[in-house]
């Protein structure tokens, strides 16, 4: 699990959802 401040980082994964953004996906 990654800290919730990553969620502010643009990662290719951060496109889905929030609720998939809880979800470590790398």
């Amino acid at each position: 699990m990654y800290p919730k401040k990553w969620s502010f980082v643009p990662c290719p994964w951060y496109f889905v959802p929030r609720k998939w953004s809880l979800v470590p996906r790398l």
